[in-house]
């Protein structure tokens, strides 16, 4: 700047305007986050606790890998509902 007319005048004023904003402290901030809580997150309903219960219940009753059949045996119940009167009829269950 000082290379040119009166560059070095602008170039004073330009260097005195910096310092001024370089002087000013710039204040802490401090920002926190908190993860949104719904209440339906938050709280087990009656039939979540009977189910939980339910499933701990079958857990005592058998052991690791007894249970893991047991779930691998309701899944395919569940992926294909026909075989419920197969293996009904097949362990010979009786229905009331």
């Amino acid at each position: 700047m000082a290379a040119f007319p009166g560059g070095e005048a602008l170039a004073g004023l330009l260097q005195s305007n910096n310092d001024e904003t370089n002087e000013e402290p710039i204040p802490d901030s401090e920002v926190s986050f908190k993860p949104k809580v719904t209440p339906s997150a938050t709280s087990i309903t009656e039939e979540d606790q009977v189910a939980i219960q339910f499933v701990n219940q079958l857990k005592s009753q058998f052991s690791k890998e007894e249970f893991e059949r047991v779930l691998l045996i309701l899944q395919t119940l569940a992926d294909d509902k026909s075989k419920i009167d197969l293996i009904i009829n097949h362990v010979n269950i009786k229905q009331s």
